[in-house]
């Protein structure tokens, strides 16, 4: 296969490569070559002097969500067909890999083997199946389950452990099921109205989570959003920081101690948009709900959103639901942004994450804007761009496979209107998505 009349922005070289030809061999890209006239191959492909970009990489998301505030028979009904539904809308937003940071671990092997082997359309997978955290411990709201509702779902989402024994078999056992990574937190403010501050494990289970991990080989993600999380992820040196502190600015020594721990923030700004941007919310679901969500969890999400906008929670739903203070992202983002702002300036790591599926309203099928808030604590949308392929591909350990378009890697490319280096928002307007050299998604036929 051969596409060809193409501009390509490789991620590479910091610009456009105008006029390029990208020969296929199966999966792989077997070479990029000046484009011309007589090029020819089985199948051509003139793209138009379209732009195309490399497969994008989120490296946070929850693809085993059903989008529902409270579980019901209708939503675990649903449970399955929420779940390609998720799938399918990553990959046709340009997403061709992901990082999937806690799921129900049976249900993300099934999605991985159901896309490995073709029977449904979807990103390549990288898991950490379930959350490893304490008892009552964050994320609070996700209930640990029991008898058939756990066999229905394919085990906890958040596996919660009590004690340095607990915790490194909890690490073994997600191993054992598959993970590729490992995740826990440290989060001792809530952020649910009325429940107070959660528990944490203890020094000692954290000791047996990082010494078990390592043991086993496997990179962990440090689930922080307070300066007391950053600063305790620190005596730890996990691979990644996920999300970003929000109750005030990191000091210069929290900059210059995480810069020399070696660690990448993924700060998924996004997600606590996805919290208090009701309007923005309500658009996306009278415009696209349908499209990602199942009749169940549009219903379901669309009178909870509902409630938050009218701020109609009775004392009663208060005291028995988690239901999140939408105040606390709302003031907690703009010192979010300040402080990955601090740490892009001073030159710390950072790769690119949505946290879709994380949150109430974290729908799939957002990315660009992921993007432009990256662009929009000072990257340019080339370095944006770089976070969201290459780098985030160094981050996975497989730097050699994905993240550029280049000869013997992966042909996973999207193809967007306009040059995404002069507008990031472009990367919102995709007109096709190509994954392993196949066409997984063409919004009209390719020729």
């Amino acid at each position: 296969m051969l596409f060809r009349n193409l501009n390509l922005v490789d991620c590479v070289s910091p610009g456009v490569r105008e006029g390029k030809a990208v020969r296929i061999e199966g999966e792989r890209i077997a070479e990029v070559i000046d484009d011309h006239e007589g090029l020819s191959a089985d199948n051509v492909i003139d793209l138009g002097g379209a732009f195309v970009t490399p497969g994008l990489i989120d490296a946070h998301v929850h693809l085993i969500t059903p989008f529902v505030p409270v579980v019901t028979p209708g939503v675990i009904a649903s449970l399955g067909r929420q779940v390609r539904r998720n799938l399918r809308t990553v990959l046709y937003d340009g997403v061709t890999t992901v990082r999937d940071v806690a799921g129900f671990p049976r249900r993300i092997q099934g999605a991985r083997r159901a896309v490995n082997e073709g029977r449904v359309p979807g990103p390549r997978i990288v898991c950490a199946n379930s959350y490893i955290t304490c008892p009552g411990g964050t994320p609070e709201w996700i209930p640990y389950l029991r008898g058939p509702a756990k066999w229905i779902a394919g085990g906890q989402a958040v596996e919660r452990v009590e004690g340095p024994e607990e915790t490194a078999a909890a690490v073994r056992s997600m191993v054992e099921l598959g993970a590729d990574w490992v995740k826990t937190c440290h989060s001792d403010r809530g952020l649910c109205y009325g429940k107070g501050d959660p528990p944490t494990l203890s020094d000692e289970s954290y000791e047996a989570f990082f010494a078990e991990a390592e043991r086993l080989g496997k990179p962990v993600a440090f689930h922080q959003m307070w300066l007391s999380a950053f600063r305790k992820g620190l005596e730890y040196r996990p691979k990644t920081f996920d999300h970003t502190p929000m109750d005030g600015p990191l000091t210069d020594q929290d900059v210059s101690s995480f810069i020399e721990a070696g660690t990448t923030l993924i700060p998924t700004l996004d997600v606590y948009r996805d919290v208090f941007e009701f309007d923005r919310i309500a658009q996306d679901l009278e415009e696209r709900g349908e499209e990602f969500l199942e009749p169940v969890p549009y219903r379901l999400v669309s009178e909870f959103l509902d409630k938050y906008r009218r701020n109609a929670f009775t004392r009663r739903e208060i005291e028995k639901e988690w239901i999140q203070d939408e105040s606390i992202p709302r003031e907690g983002f703009p010192v979010a942004v300040e402080n990955v702002r601090k740490i892009w300036q001073s030159g710390g790591a950072i790769g690119c994450g949505t946290d879709s599926g994380g949150a109430p309203f974290g729908f799939f099928g957002f990315f660009h804007r992921e993007l432009q808030n990256l662009v929009d604590v000072g990257m340019s949308p080339f370095e944006a761009l770089r976070r969201a392929t290459v780098v985030n591909a160094g981050i996975l350990g497989m730097e050699h496979d994905i993240g550029t378009i280049e000869a013997g890697k992966y042909a996973d490319m999207v193809v967007v209107e306009g040059n995404p280096l002069e507008d990031i928002s472009r990367m919102g307007r995709i007109r096709a998505v190509i994954k392993g050299g196949a066409v997984a998604y063409s919004r009209e036929p390719l020729y």
